[in-house]
């Protein structure tokens, strides 16, 4: 009776341990998935919505270059869907968007990985601008016209003026929380 006791305890510890684990193998996609509600808010400002920052294109290129195992292809596309769907943008241009910048962030991983915050910015800032023209020319062949480059050049340099607010807790998370797991997956 008391060894059962005892392995029952180790058994609980170590379900314990699973959910710890895999809820925080969850965060970069869920906090990716909050910035992509919170970038489609209608806040009752008048012209806003088209240049609202693409906040979850800043989480993209972060877990990119920090824990690309933690921010898979599949939510990356789901995530690009999510937010076409509630900004009425064509289905699948975010998507290929934010696709587009997680693969040419995580091809420069080694590179921003061991780098300062500055080059980071520095590094999301050109991918980003990648990322914009490449929003535009979706757009632009969906709508079978040359759309306005204003809006997105705006939405561009939100979205680039963000990333330091975004980029500062996600660094936190990564240090605090998600730290953990790389720790003990040696």
């Amino acid at each position: 009776g008391r060894r059962g006791g005892f392995h029952s305890v180790i058994d609980e510890q170590k379900i314990w341990h699973r959910v710890e684990t895999g809820l925080r193998t969850v965060v970069p996609v869920v906090l990716t998935l909050i910035l992509t509600l919170l970038s489609t808010l209608r806040l009752g400002i008048p012209g806003l919505g088209p240049v609202m920052p693409l906040l979850p294109a800043i989480a993209v290129f972060y877990w990119a270059i920090y824990r690309p195992d933690l921010m898979p292809l599949t939510a990356t596309f789901a995530i690009g869907l999510v937010h076409d769907s509630l900004t009425g943008a064509p289905l699948g241009m975010t998507s290929l968007v934010l696709l587009v910048l997680q693969g040419l962030s995580g091809s420069q991983r080694k590179f921003f990985h061991a780098k300062g915050p500055f080059v980071s910015w520095f590094g999301f800032t050109l991918l980003a601008a990648t990322a914009a023209v490449c929003a535009w020319a979706v757009a632009s062949a969906y709508y079978l016209t040359l759309m306005d480059p204003l809006a997105v050049a705006v939405q561009f340099a939100f979205t680039v003026a963000a990333y330091p607010l975004v980029a500062w807790p996600f660094g936190v998370i990564q240090r605090e929380l998600l730290s953990s797991l790389t720790a003990r997956a040696r």
